[in-house]
């Protein structure tokens, strides 16, 4: 059981951080066209 749940939290914070990655590549290209 322990180990399902540790799947599931290392799955999420996976997720999160590719998220907040592909979030800051969008923001880095904004601010390149802006400038």
């Amino acid at each position: 059981m322990s180990t399902l749940v540790r799947e599931c939290l290392v799955i999420q914070i996976v997720t999160g951080l590719f998220l907040a990655m592909i979030q800051g590549a969008r923001i880095v290209k904004g601010n390149q066209d802006l400038a």
